[in-house]
Protein backbone atom coordinates (compact mmCIF):
# COMPACT_ATOMS: atom_id res chain seq x y z
CA UNK A 1 0.00 0.00 0.00
CA UNK A 2 1.38 3.04 -0.35
CA UNK A 3 1.37 6.73 1.44
CA UNK A 4 -1.99 6.84 1.17
CA UNK A 5 -2.98 4.02 2.35
CA UNK A 6 -0.83 4.24 5.57
CA UNK A 7 -2.59 7.99 6.36
CA UNK A 8 -5.53 6.32 5.65
CA UNK A 9 -4.47 3.90 8.47
CA UNK A 10 -3.49 6.68 10.62
CA UNK A 11 -6.65 8.35 10.37
CA UNK A 12 -8.57 5.97 10.95
CA UNK A 13 -6.28 5.50 14.33
CA UNK A 14 -7.24 8.86 15.73
CA UNK A 15 -11.11 8.92 14.81
CA UNK A 16 -11.27 5.68 16.72
CA UNK A 17 -9.41 6.83 19.98
CA UNK A 18 -10.96 9.98 19.76
CA UNK A 19 -14.45 8.34 19.79
CA UNK A 20 -13.17 5.85 22.39
CA UNK A 21 -11.63 9.10 24.29
CA UNK A 22 -15.31 10.60 24.04
CA UNK A 23 -17.16 6.76 25.52
CA UNK A 24 -14.92 6.71 28.48
CA UNK A 25 -15.83 10.58 29.72
CA UNK A 26 -19.38 9.45 28.75
CA UNK A 27 -19.01 6.56 31.02
CA UNK A 28 -17.63 8.80 33.83
CA UNK A 29 -20.25 10.88 33.60
CA UNK A 30 -23.08 8.03 33.49
CA UNK A 31 -21.25 6.78 36.73
CA UNK A 32 -21.38 9.77 38.51
CA UNK A 33 -25.10 10.59 37.64
CA UNK A 34 -26.11 7.09 38.28
CA UNK A 35 -24.02 6.79 41.53
CA UNK A 36 -25.82 10.13 42.86
CA UNK A 37 -29.04 8.96 43.01
CA UNK A 38 -27.33 5.63 44.72
CA UNK A 39 -25.81 7.75 47.46
CA UNK A 40 -28.40 9.65 48.29
CA UNK A 41 -30.34 6.38 48.73
CA UNK A 42 -27.66 5.42 51.21
CA UNK A 43 -26.81 2.40 48.72
CA UNK A 44 -22.84 1.66 48.80
CA UNK A 45 -23.38 -1.61 47.26
CA UNK A 46 -25.45 -0.16 44.41
CA UNK A 47 -22.28 2.42 44.08
CA UNK A 48 -19.85 -0.68 43.77
CA UNK A 49 -21.58 -2.30 41.93
CA UNK A 50 -22.07 0.79 38.89
CA UNK A 51 -18.61 1.30 39.47
CA UNK A 52 -17.63 -2.30 38.36
CA UNK A 53 -20.01 -2.06 35.55
CA UNK A 54 -18.60 1.36 34.28
CA UNK A 55 -14.53 0.55 34.73
CA UNK A 56 -15.17 -2.48 32.85
CA UNK A 57 -16.24 -0.02 29.74
CA UNK A 58 -13.47 2.08 30.06
CA UNK A 59 -11.26 -0.91 30.36
CA UNK A 60 -12.61 -2.16 26.89
CA UNK A 61 -11.96 1.77 25.41
CA UNK A 62 -8.40 1.79 27.14
CA UNK A 63 -7.42 -1.37 25.24
CA UNK A 64 -8.92 -0.11 22.02
CA UNK A 65 -7.03 2.92 22.32
CA UNK A 66 -3.95 1.31 23.11
CA UNK A 67 -4.23 -0.19 19.72
CA UNK A 68 -4.78 2.76 18.00
CA UNK A 69 -1.80 4.50 19.34
CA UNK A 70 0.23 2.05 18.31
CA UNK A 71 -1.22 2.52 14.72
CA UNK A 72 -0.70 6.10 14.68
CA UNK A 73 2.93 5.76 16.23
CA UNK A 74 4.12 2.78 13.15
CA UNK A 75 2.77 6.09 10.87
CA UNK A 76 -0.36 3.44 9.73
CA UNK A 77 2.01 0.42 8.53
CA UNK A 78 -0.20 -1.78 10.33
CA UNK A 79 -4.45 -0.93 10.58
CA UNK A 80 -6.89 -1.37 12.99
CA UNK A 81 -7.31 -5.26 11.91
CA UNK A 82 -3.56 -5.33 12.14
CA UNK A 83 -2.74 -6.06 9.21
CA UNK A 84 0.74 -4.97 7.90
CA UNK A 85 0.79 -2.91 4.80
CA UNK A 86 2.95 -3.59 1.97
CA UNK A 87 5.29 -1.24 0.58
Amino acid sequence: MDAAGKKANTLEAQSKKSGMQSEILAAKKQFGSDSFELVTKGDLEGVKQNHAKHTETIKKCEEKIVQCEAVIACGGETSLSGTKVSA
